[in-house]
């Protein structure tokens, strides 16, 4: 605000804000209102205005309040009425209520009365201000703006710094995935040439090794019946003959045909122990092979919704205890007792002394089950229901398969679509699947 904008009110005076002005006659022309309309249009184009009426003793009183606004454009315009309509301001009309046209800039004055102005004023919310109070709060406003202008520009180097730093992370992580697609690219290619001449020279070999087998068991069979006719004497001869032929027999084997039968048979038992040790060996570099995919696999999310992966062995399924405990301790820190419950039966697994299983047979062979009568089990279901219980017998189960004398929680390679251990095959397909599904 300039200087002789602040000259033109009075220090002290109460003017209204936003700042209005007031144009008045007294007259019975019921053209009045349009004659201040006109007043008001020749000197403050395009300004709103509001015309109102009051009816008094003999006459009418007409009224057009001119709205200015906040601005101090306002102000000077409101301040300028006092010019334009000289020695007939608000102070002449409320003496004289003559003729002419009267103007002045609304002030305190106009607020007070049940007049139809200050009626009006009071509705539309002006309020009697001090041009020194508006101009201290404008600066206040224009200090906290530019506070807040200040804290935009901080804010926004901050963001712009940020942008350019992911903008660089993006381009560096574009680097690295053209370098690990390269690197991928080389592992599928050598997979594509050394596992299948792998997995063939397996296949070969073990197919090889089943004949070998097969035809062995085969002979050996054969020859312990042959050996069993000889040492028991078998013969189709009539029986008269048998005892003739029963001392010549014995003799034979007494003298030769014994020891002979007797090597024949060591050797067979030295190929076949020979071969039962080849089979061991490649079942132990059969696991070896395993456990290093179960390895790779562990670094894998497996939640069941893969096909192929990592199947924890022995470890409770926390599912039915967090049901349980969700019914029994509604109201007590079920998420609470549900973890505790969970922990304290993990561990109860690992104690090798209980030892809930009976032995049944089936087809032909021992089986291991577990004992549906076990005091523990029993307590269990009757505490938390069916569906914990069962938990606990699965993990059991799992346990007295993979690691019957630690109890320890075992990772499988696990076909989750047929809930079962998957094959060396299905392990190798799947991850070509993958790499294939990932180029």
């Amino acid at each position: 605000m300039s200087s002789d904008d602040v000259l033109m009110a009075n220090a002290g005076e109460l003017l209204l804000w936003p700042w209005t002005g007031i144009l008045a006659t007294t007259t019975a022309d019921a053209n009045a209102v349009t004659t201040l309309a006109a007043h008001a249009h020749q000197r403050f184009a395009g300004i709103t205005t509001t015309a109102l009426q009051e009816e008094a003793p003999n006459h009418r009183l007409n009224f057009l309040v001119i709205h200015f606004g906040k601005s101090w454009s306002g102000l000077r315009y409101a301040m300028s009425l006092a010019f334009h309509f000289t020695a007939a301001g608000r102070r002449d009309w409320q003496q004289q209520h003559g003729e002419g046209v009267f103007g002045w800039a609304a002030g305190e004055d106009d607020l007070l009365g049940d007049g139809t102005v200050a009626r009006f004023l009071r509705e539309a919310g002006v309020r009697a201000r001090s041009v020194e109070d508006v101009e201290k709060e404008e600066s206040s406003i224009a200090t906290v703006l530019g506070a807040a202008v200040g804290e935009y520009e901080r804010r926004a180097k901050e963001l712009q710094a940020k942008h350019e730093e992911k903008v660089l992370l993006a381009n560096k992580v574009e680097e690295e995935s053209s370098w690990i697609n390269g690197e991928l690219k080389e592992f599928r290619k050598l997979s594509d040439n050394v596992i299948p001449e792998m997995n063939r020279g397996i296949h070969e070999e073990n197919e090889k090794f089943k004949i070998e087998l097969d035809a062995v068991s085969r002979e050996i069979e054969s020859r312990v019946e042959r050996i069993q006719e000889l040492k028991d004497g078998r013969t189709q001869l009539h029986r008269s003959k048998v005892q003739k032929l029963a001392f010549e027999i014995n003799s034979l084997d007494m003298a030769g045909r014994e020891p002979k039968t007797n090597q024949e048979h060591e050797r067979l038992k030295k190929s076949y122990f020979d071969l039962k040790k080849r089979e061991w060996l490649n079942k132990d570099v059969f696991q070896e092979h395993r456990k290093e995919l179960v390895k790779g696999f562990e670094g894998m999310m497996s939640d069941g919704h893969n096909v192929i992966g990592i199947k924890r062995m022995g470890q409770l399924d926390e599912k039915p205890f967090h049901h349980a405990c969700k019914r029994k301790f509604r109201d007590d820190d079920p998420v609470g007792n549900a973890k505790r419950l969970v922990s304290s039966w993990q561990e109860e697994l690992k104690k090798t002394s209980w030892h809930p299983f009976i032995t049944i047979l089936v087809d032909g062979e021992d089986k291991d089950v577990v004992d549906e009568d076990d005091p523990k089990l029993r307590q269990l279901q009757a505490e938390y229901g069916d569906n914990v219980c069962n938990a606990v017998k699965v993990a059991l189960v799992e346990l007295n398969e993979h690691s019957p004398r630690g109890r320890d929680v075992v990772n499988e390679l696990w076909n989750f679509r047929e809930a079962r251990k998957a094959t060396m095959s299905e392990v190798v397909k799947y991850i070509f699947e993958q790499l294939k599904a990932s180029s």
